[in-house]
């Protein structure tokens, strides 16, 4: 009887020890694929980002020569040569406005990703273990860098919305001084307006690219994360 009652105990311990190596083993595993995937998105946002600061770069110079040949223009009266600026320049403005309100919606969207990252992680380290409520250190630490990637994320978001709302304010003032100009009415007052927004959009332009620059060297920062957690 007594042996019986001893292999019946010996048979669930096992049972137990098995279920949870087998939950540990799930657990390394999800853990693992989740890190694989952050690593795969991460390497793509930098490949993404050189892109974006190749675009950015050609973008600032298309904007700075089209700047100087209206200003020229205006200074020798060449009324054919405004207008050839003028529409580079409104067709920059255009696409910077279509790129901004993507930018605001992919900051969304990463701030949600983020915020999704943290409670995760914050779940694991709190709840993760049912036998040991004692986080890894590594568990502690991955959860302070998805939470310095949320609070980069949120700035990031607050910093494109700032952005668009700029551009579409700079756009709106330059659309109403160049009505005058079409009707041949504009004033002294209204060309140093218009070159002061102008000058405005090419500070947007090489801010851009330092922006970029920076978030490269983010994105070198979080690769070398993923190599460390690997």
């Amino acid at each position: 009887m007594f042996s019986n009652h001893n292999h019946s105990i010996r048979r669930s311990l096992l049972t137990l020890a098995l279920g949870v190596a087998l939950t540990a083993g799930a657990t390394v595993a999800s853990a693992k694929e989740s890190r694989h995937r952050e690593s795969l998105t991460n390497s793509s946002e930098l490949r993404d980002d050189r892109r974006d600061a190749r675009d950015d770069r050609g973008d600032e110079k298309q904007l700075e020569r089209a700047v100087e040949q209206w200003r020229q223009a205006y200074r020798h009266s060449d009324e054919a040569k405004m207008q050839a600026a003028d529409r580079v320049i409104n067709a920059w403005v255009a696409q910077e406005l279509r790129e901004s309100r993507t930018d605001v919606s992919e900051a969304r969207a990463e701030v949600f990703s983020s915020t999704g990252e943290v409670i995760s992680e914050a779940w694991d380290v709190g709840f993760g273990n049912s036998h040991s409520r004692s986080a890894s250190k590594g568990q502690v630490a991955e959860l302070r860098d998805d939470q310095r990637d949320l609070r980069d994320d949120r700035n990031d978001l607050q910093t494109e919305k700032r952005d668009y709302s700029l551009t579409r304010a700079i756009a709106e003032e330059l659309d109403q001084i160049q009505s005058r100009f079409d009707r041949h009415s504009a004033t002294r007052a209204d060309f140093e307006r218009k070159n002061n927004l102008l000058g405005e959009l090419l500070q947007m332009a090489e801010a851009e690219v330092v922006a970029n620059s920076r978030e490269i060297k983010e994105d070198r920062r979080e690769r070398r994360e993923d190599r460390r957690d690997r």
